[in-house]
């Protein structure tokens, strides 16, 4: 009767993780496939499952942190020769999109223009019994006791007034009297995405 010698099988994760509708990738740095674009993962270290050791791989190659209990299954890759390099079984798990939760500078920013928009808007410019200080007033009104989130909201909208319109503006009254109403909204617009990719 023939042994056969136990098969050694290494024991690897990796991760679909979805955003904005894009697969998130890696280009492989070594052999086999070097150069070629592959989803994050790498082998399951001892003492982990393969839902921790997906998270912290995908943690550790693109920076994006999911909790490991966030993701599920996708399916399990077993063929034989599936891999150059000897037998490898793949747990592949997919990270849930992200619910997006605002801070509370796009949030101010947001609301303030919502309620610009049914309120401050008419014919292109503002309306408003104070004239130029519609912007702060609908800022103060969103931010509502978020005094910090007031504050970094205008700071963030008067930035952006100064890169669009010049560096001579000093307040946001004065900016907002000398634009145009839609003028004034590509700001706002402006403000707010800021604020998201900056996650405040």
């Amino acid at each position: 009767m023939t042994e056969t010698m136990p098969e050694t099988i290494r024991y690897t994760a990796d991760v679909v993780c979805i955003r904005g509708g894009d697969v998130l990738v890696i280009e492989r740095g070594w052999p086999p496939h070097q150069g070629r674009l592959a989803l994050p993962g790498g082998h399951v270290d001892a003492g982990e499952t393969s839902r921790e050791a997906a998270a912290r791989e995908l943690l550790e190659e693109t920076c994006v942190h999911v909790p490991a209990d966030s993701l599920v299954l996708v399916g399990v890759y077993d063929a034989p020769e599936r891999d150059p390099r000897g037998r490898y079984v793949t747990v592949t798990r997919a990270a849930a999109p992200l619910v997006h939760r605002p801070g509370p500078v796009e949030k101010t920013l947001t609301d303030a223009l919502a309620f610009l928009d049914t309120h401050g808007w008419a014919k292109h410019r503002l309306i408003h019994p104070e004239g130029a200080r519609c912007s702060i007033g609908a800022l103060r009104a969103a931010a509502g006791t978020r005094n910090a989130a007031y504050r970094d909201a205008g700071n963030l909208l008067l930035a952006e007034a100064c890169r669009q319109h010049g560096k001579q503006w000093e307040a946001i009254p004065a900016w907002n009297d000398n634009h145009a109403g839609a003028q004034v909204r590509g700001v706002w617009e402006a403000a707010i995405q800021r604020a998201h990719h900056m996650n405040i």
